[in-house]
């Protein structure tokens, strides 16, 4: 059930240092996701940008803002101001599917979330419960937060305590925490 790869070279990855600085000063002022890893060293390194986010006359959003994350073992992204500030689905079975990623961090205009997950989960027969609780919990997240963009410190702790309810699932190496920007 469970198995993972040897991770890849990630020196033939091309992309640029980034400051944390930078990266929020990116979440503040850009309607896109920027993305990329953290080397062994902890350094980490801007590989991509998604689209920029639009919006019509009525603040609905018409296009998806994904940035193309490469698969590595610690990877990194934003949710930038404009989007909700919490995982999707999509986000969380990243991890969850890889059996390469270990970690993912996503920043966001108020604090970031880290995803871990040491296995890598082959078997088909837990999709179903893992996609319905991951369902479940974010869309209460987002009702509970006015719609992903309100801070609610109790919505968090909800959410990740749902979400860590993973671990019955798939197995106790799976953890998500969520740490607020001093």
């Amino acid at each position: 059930m469970y198995r993972r790869r040897s991770p890849p070279n990630t020196y033939s990855i091309y992309g640029e240092p980034i400051s944390f600085f930078e990266i929020y000063n990116s979440i503040k002022t850009s309607n896109r996701e920027i993305c990329g890893f953290i080397t062994e060293y902890g350094e980490r390194i801007k590989v991509n940008e998604g689209p920029q986010i639009i919006f019509d006359e009525y603040g609905t959003r018409l296009n998806r803002g994904k940035c193309p994350t490469p698969i590595l073992p610690v990877l990194w992204h934003t949710h930038p101001k404009t989007s909700k500030y919490y995982p999707s689905i999509e986000d969380l079975l990243l991890i969850i599917q890889s059996d390469i990623v270990e970690k993912s961090y996503i920043y966001t205009i108020y604090g970031y979330w880290r995803i871990k997950y040491l296995h890598f989960l082959d078997d088909y027969i837990y999709r179903k419960p893992v996609i319905d609780l991951i369902t479940d919990a974010t869309n209460k997240f987002y009702w509970r937060t006015g719609r992903g963009r309100e801070y609610n410190l109790q919505a968090i702790d909800r959410f990740v305590q749902k979400i860590n309810q993973l671990k019955d699932i798939i197995g106790n190496t799976f953890s998500i925490e969520w740490h607020r920007y001093s």
